[in-house]
């Protein structure tokens, strides 16, 4: 429905994801210097190729970017700062791409995604799941095109699978917000009903769907976390999911955080009600439910903000379909566009003001970095045996240190890299020391020879061992052997 609601939405939308393209540019040192998106990162410089994790090949389009600044042997930091903007670039050109097909319910689906339910999450980008919901919404988006003018199969049928394949193998998480859309847009009979070949474009997506789950079951990540979904349906108690920290944190968020989408929701499940379209609330309401057990259920533990809003942020799109699809085009022309602006304004400052957690941690990183280069330790392993310890709590997840240490160091003074890993217990400290030489360096899961790292960007040292620090980076001159 093209309405002048669903354009001026689209229209609105699209500042909403530029200025998180912005965001992306202003703090790409605190969402690249950071676990996931450093050691991957740092893979793409030393391997010079893609470095896809657990089968999620949809993340090649944000990959591309820092793999193409290593074969042109851009800086360091230019590299660095187009993996960040990659991932917003990306959301940013395809909603351009959906307005340009004029699909502004996708297009403001994924704006709604970006923001309705995200804060700290924003700047831990390196969750496949985000470029997964992207690819979806793009493949929606070019069926409902298609199908609306009358598209040949020659065209759809490639496209469409290609979008599919790529949006489904992101993350299996995007197989159940498919799946969900799929039936919501079936009961609705927006474009299925009228179209003869709406079994096609459903087999098409089981069949991708098989084919991620076998990949799945391949890799080690995605299949632990598939078979705790199984372990849960075996256990007994179906009930004990709504006392899980997980469950209720999202309760509490969305009442004190995300309560502008929950208002929309309220909005859009209060107008299916009031023109009883019961099987649309029933399935609306079912799969908010739904997706919230199963992310609690996949992931139990409240753990860090930023990682459970990367998978709990889905729900926005099951949440607020009913207000994009029914009740957006209802109201006033400008009211709507308060309201949306109002929101998206919202929103955008809220994730702007949830940047200090990511910015003490590279503050702290590069501390670190800079002390190590100062003290001309190219080396070292950082005591952390206190529970209650600063750093530790400041670096939150620290397993990636040593590449992000490396690459901050070598952006900042490429003949001067350094590198450091933290370590909670004796034993680890031990391990460590006896299993390198001088020439090794030690990446977050194995010790690498120096050969293996690129020498463009990295001019490692080779002649210094690994040195013992405490936690205040004063030098340890005494054997690491006690308990």
């Amino acid at each position: 429905m093209h309405t002048l609601n669903a354009r001026l939405s689209g229209k609105i939308a699209l500042p909403a994801l530029f200025v998180l393209l912005v965001y992306s540019a202003v703090f790409f040192r605190e969402r690249m210097l950071y676990s996931d998106a450093a050691y991957i990162l740092y893979n793409i410089i030393n391997h010079k190729t893609l470095w896809i994790q657990e089968h999620r090949y949809g993340s090649f389009i944000t990959q591309f970017f820092p793999l193409a600044g290593v074969w042109l042997k851009l800086p360091l930091s230019l590299i660095v700062f187009l993996y960040s903007i990659s991932f917003n670039l990306f959301y940013f050109v395809s909603g351009m791409i959906l307005f340009r097909l004029r699909q502004y319910n996708f297009l403001l689906l994924l704006a709604f995604y970006l923001t309705a339910c995200a804060t700290e999450t924003f700047y831990w980008s390196n969750n496949e799941v985000h470029q997964g919901i992207c690819w979806m919404l793009l493949t929606f988006g070019f069926l409902f095109y298609a199908v609306e003018n009358g598209k040949s199969n020659a065209l759809i049928i490639p496209v469409y699978t290609t979008l599919a394949f790529l949006a489904l193998s992101s993350h299996p998480i995007v197989i159940v917000v498919t799946a969900g859309m799929f039936v919501f847009f079936f009961l609705d009979g927006q474009v299925f009903h009228r179209d003869k070949r709406t079994l096609l474009w459903v087999l098409i997506v089981l069949a991708m769907t098989g084919l991620k789950t076998y990949l799945s079951a391949t890799g080690s990540y995605d299949k632990a976390k598939m078979g705790m979904m199984a372990r849960y349906v075996l256990d007994g108690d179906p009930f004990k999911v709504l006392r899980n920290p997980t469950f209720t944190s999202f309760a509490r968020f969305a009442v004190q955080d995300y309560w502008q989408a929950l208002a929309l929701f309220a909005a859009g499940l209060a107008y299916l009600l009031s023109r009883k379209k019961y099987r649309l609330a029933a399935w609306t309401l079912l799969s908010v439910l739904a997706y919230l057990v199963c992310v609690s259920i996949v992931y139990p533990a409240s753990g860090y903000r930023y990682y459970l809003e990367s998978e709990w942020m889905a729900v926005s799109l099951f949440a607020l379909l009913p207000f994009c699809r029914f009740v957006l085009p209802q109201l006033n022309l400008r009211f709507a566009g308060i309201l949306l602006l109002t929101f998206f304004s919202l929103r955008t400052l809220q994730i702007l003001e949830s940047r200090e957690r990511f910015s003490n941690r590279f503050k702290a990183v590069a501390r670190i970095a800079r002390s190590l280069q100062q003290e001309h330790v190219p080396k070292a392993i950082i005591r952390q045996y206190g529970e209650d310890s600063a750093l530790r709590n400041t670096l939150m997840l620290s397993w990636g240190l040593p590449c992000e240490t490396l690459l901050l160091s070598a952006m900042e003074q490429k003949d001067r890299p350094v590198t450091a890993l933290l370590s909670f217990t004796p034993q680890f400290t031990r391990q460590k020391l006896e299993g390198s030489e001088t020439r090794d360096f030690i990446n977050p899961f194995w010790n690498q020879w120096y050969t293996e790292l690129n020498r463009d960007y990295f001019r490692f040292d080779t002649t210094k061992p690994y040195i013992v620090l405490d936690g205040a980076l004063q030098k340890n001159t005494v054997p690491e052997n006690t308990d």
